[in-house]
């Protein structure tokens, strides 16, 4: 019970992370080809850290916790599009300017904060992971503590191994191409996020709730 709850918690947590498209894996992309992979790693253990804390919601079920998230959700969701379009569309009119040297601790430290608070206003977390795990056959009801940490820390490490993973595609691309062409990266990578932001906002308009549709 422990191994396969640990082995399906580590494939909900790669997955999701390695699959999605927010602004925090545009930003890590951009710090990792100018600052170096450090950075960007340091960006996605932000962004890990809230899967984990997630995944811990979803596993323990708390009511008071979900309620002021529903109360919050409508406000959640116009910052996550503000961000998508805001973000996208920085990074589809920016030069990329590639820095030689490693970043300094102060980037490195401000690249944890990021990561989180940019993760932490992306709709559909919850409902993302609780739908990874039904889809696994796998209820999240009636967990006891011990489960619901080892799932929370099991979807933590495998989002965290997917962030390693992308940081290292990124850390080859910036070593193997040149600066023009990792700045059209960027480029289509925002202008991607910002059409997604679009989207996202014209069907909150229209009175469609997206995470249904998934």
């Amino acid at each position: 019970m422990f191994l396969t709850l640990l082995i399906k918690a580590l494939a909900v947590g790669f997955c999701i992370s390695l699959f999605s498209v927010s602004p925090s894996k545009l930003i890590a992309m951009q710090r990792t080809f100018v600052y170096g992979p450090r950075n960007g790693l340091i960006l996605g253990a932000g962004a890990a850290s809230v899967d984990m804390l997630y995944a811990l919601v979803a596993a323990i079920g708390m009511t008071l916790l979900s309620f002021s998230f529903d109360d919050m959700r409508p406000w959640v969701d116009y910052a996550f599009i503000l961000m998508a379009i805001g973000f996208g569309g920085y990074f589809t009119l920016m030069n990329l300017a590639i820095d030689e040297k490693e970043a300094g601790k102060y980037k490195n430290s401000s690249a944890f904060g990021i990561g989180f608070a940019l993760n932490l206003v992306s709709p559909g977390n919850i409902a993302a992971i609780a739908t990874a795990f039904a889809i696994l056959g796998m209820a999240l009801i009636n967990l006891t503590t011990h489960d619901a940490m080892v799932l929370a820390v099991g979807v933590g490490v495998g989002s965290m191994v997917a962030w390693w993973v992308q940081i290292y595609v990124f850390h080859y691309l910036r070593d193997h191409l040149n600066e023009q062409r990792l700045s059209f990266i960027i480029r289509f990578s925002g202008w991607v996020l910002a059409v997604i932001g679009g989207t996202y906002l014209g069907t909150m308009l229209c009175g469609v709730d997206i995470t249904t549709l998934v």
